[in-house]
């Protein structure tokens, strides 16, 4: 790479953030404005990933997904300080996605899926509570969003094998049947922790961290089961 073409990707890169961290200060200082500021984050993930080497219609979706999700944490967590760092940890997964080397991008994708996936559950958790009478909504947009993610981050060199999708469906089953048996909006953060464990132990080559990422996976729905009985 050469020191235009290395400056050049650094300034895209630098729009792209500017134009996210504008719509996200624009939604944080006024609220009323979250659509404009949502258009704004959008638009900066989207012009950022147009400008890399290697586009598609997969690395778009999830980093739209992991942008917008940036939202749920002021939502959820309230504050200032935590939600900016959520953002700012969006931001650099966002940045080094765009300019990850052709061997790193499967295991960064995964990266941001499984963060992608905990923003979608504390979103769809700050909208049930704050609007309870659309949660059949928010289901049907978390498990679509769940979906989009499984979609767009399993590598196609191993998209033939069954056990990654099958698996990854039966996990939205469960987890969602959790929510819909009894709508309480803590078992989103549970929905959010599934995904993320499911993606990395699903997507992962290596017999041990399978097993580790797995391991937590069951736990986690154990312990979402428990706190819902």
């Amino acid at each position: 790479m050469t020191l235009r073409t290395f400056i050049s990707t650094m300034r895209t890169s630098g729009i792209a953030i500017a134009l996210m961290a504008v719509g996200f200060t624009l939604a944080m200082v006024v609220p009323t404005a979250l659509a404009i500021g949502a258009v704004f984050v959008a638009g900066g993930a989207v012009f950022g990933t147009l400008c890399t080497r290697g586009r598609d219609w997969r690395s778009l979706a999830r980093h739209l997904i992991l942008a917008l999700g940036a939202f749920g944490y002021p939502l959820f967590l309230g504050g200032v300080v935590l939600p900016w760092a959520a953002f700012a940890a969006h931001a650099m997964l966002l940045a080094v996605g765009w300019h990850a080397p052709e061997e790193r991008r499967a295991r960064i994708a995964i990266a941001q899926a499984c963060a992608a996936a905990l923003a979608v559950g504390l979103s769809a958790a700050a909208t049930q509570f704050f609007f309870p009478a659309a949660w059949r909504w928010v289901a049907g947009a978390a498990v679509a969003s769940y979906l989009l993610l499984l979609v767009a981050t399993i590598p196609s060199a191993i998209i033939h094998r069954l056990p990654a999708p099958a698996i990854g469906a039966i996990v939205l089953a469960l987890s969602e049947g959790l929510v819909i048996l009894h709508r309480l909006p803590t078992h989103w953060v549970v929905n959010g922790a599934v995904l993320t464990f499911a993606f990395a132990a699903f997507l992962e080559r290596e017999r041990i961290p399978r097993a580790m990422f797995a391991s937590l996976l069951l736990g986690t729905l154990l312990l979402g089961s428990l706190s819902a009985s």
